[in-house]
């Protein structure tokens, strides 16, 4: 990727910022000026030129300005964990009949709590207690009322993650302008902030509401297809909208684009190889293509134990040791995550069998549970990762019979010494010695 070539970049995640960033600042090139008025200034060794694209053509949305306390916990109105083990205690779910209308509402909710004024979102706070308690008419209940109040806007998860979806551009500038004009807007509203502005907000109840998510998704909740449709297109939807950059980074994007040096491609875009090289095109956008000498796919790749050559899951794969978990219907799917049981999350293995020696906890178990992939981990309470992460040390201390570790003068430290390692207060505010 030397000086001169056209570098294609297959992916518009937040991977993909990291690889603008190397061929850039990377290459001592080097940004001045704040918001809007951001300015790139090269050095001379970028490629010539930034071709990056995706299927939605939309690069990952900024994250909303910091503004809430470091403990802050978002207590859902609908869309709660004893609503969701309800629905799931009657069998598999299908995510977007069962679900989504609930997350929906919810998001929606933090989005009016900001478009209206105060007295008139206490209307609607009053009138949730007579909404339908079907999920499918659970919106249509809360877009009447929010417009009776005098809100009509709506948001839509999809429409967010694919604002190109159905249209055709007549030529790439045309594309371009669009593209800048949402980024701008983009940036705009997550200056307002992650508690003021009203689509940051919204955004925000997705990342809060994640647990409550892998509550209907995790170990079987969803139908076969439900799953599969939540792994290849809800679930990624739900990560690319609520895990985005700063402000500054997408500002950067910005001046990158009027400098000439990042062009995006239009919906669908593909790299086809050509030649000694290949071309990157939007069928959706009329007579343009641009020749790449090199193309890095900066996508994550869903993890997959058939096919990971790593050698810790190529070992335990072939000894039968790990399986992979398939969702049961008709067709079954292959999640391709680890088979594993619920917590202390050990292994299930190619015969049925628990292999109670091991745990796995994390990224290989993507699919077989949800967003494993993204740490979200804050200071203050425990995310649950953490807990998972405690709960698996505290089942493998159990296994070799320790409560605690070696004191420095000799004793075993007891349950209630074990403060002396994790702080004296357990995340959810009882002391380790309660448990």
């Amino acid at each position: 990727m030397l000086p001169g070539n056209v570098i294609g970049v297959r992916g518009l995640g937040l991977t993909f910022h990291d690889v603008v960033a190397m061929l850039t600042v990377g290459r001592g090139g080097r940004f001045v000026g704040h918001g809007h008025d951001c300015v790139y200034v090269p050095s001379g060794d970028e490629p010539d030129l930034i071709v990056a694209g995706s299927r939605s053509a939309l690069p990952i949305p900024t994250r909303g300005a910091a503004q809430r306390p470091f403990d802050f916990r978002y207590a859902p109105r609908l869309f709660t964990p004893e609503r969701i083990a309800g629905l799931r205690a009657a069998g598999p779910l299908d995510f977007r009949r069962d679900v989504m209308p609930w997350l929906l509402a919810e998001v929606n909710l933090a989005f009016w709590q900001r478009r209206l004024g105060p007295d008139s979102f206490a209307v609607l706070e009053r009138r949730l207690a007579l909404l339908p308690p079907n999920g499918a008419e659970v919106m249509h209940g809360l877009r009447r009322t929010a417009s009776d109040l005098g809100c009509d806007e709506v948001l839509s998860l999809d429409d967010l993650a694919h604002p190109f979806r159905g249209r055709t551009f007549a030529d790439q500038g045309a594309f371009r302008d669009e593209l800048v004009r949402l980024l701008s807007d983009d940036v705009e509203e997550a200056m307002r902030g992650e508690a003021d502005g009203a689509l940051k907000a919204a955004m925000e109840v997705v990342r809060d509401v994640r647990p409550t998510v892998r509550a209907a998704v995790d170990f079987g909740g969803l139908t076969a297809a439900s799953h599969k449709d939540f792994v290849e297109r809800v679930g990624p939807m739900l990560a690319f909208l609520s895990t985005g950059p700063s402000a500054v980074r997408s500002c950067q994007l910005i001046a990158l684009m009027r400098a000439g040096l990042l062009e995006v491609l239009g919906p669908q875009a593909r790299f086809t190889a050509h030649d000694d090289g290949f071309v990157g095109h939007s069928p959706l956008v009329t007579d343009y293509s641009v020749f790449c000498s090199d193309v890095v796919d900066a996508r994550v790749r869903r993890p997959d134990i058939d096919g990971d050559a790593g050698p810790l899951a190529k070992k335990q794969r072939d000894a039968g040791a790990w399986r992979p978990h398939v969702c049961a219907g008709d067709p079954a799917f292959r999640t391709g995550g680890v088979d594993v049981t619920t917590a202390p999350y050990h292994p299930i293995a190619a015969d049925g069998s628990v292999e109670r020696r091991m745990y796995v906890l994390g990224i290989p178990t993507e699919s077989t549970r949800w967003f494993m992939q993204v740490g979200i981990g804050r200071p203050g309470p425990w995310g649950e990762f953490f807990r998972d992460a405690d709960t698996i040390a505290r089942a493998a201390l159990d296994q070799v019979e320790l409560t605690g570790l070696p004191a420095a003068d000799g004793p075993p430290l007891g349950a209630c010494d074990m403060d002396y390692c994790f702080g004296p207060q357990h995340p959810d505010g009882a002391s380790l010695s309660e448990y």
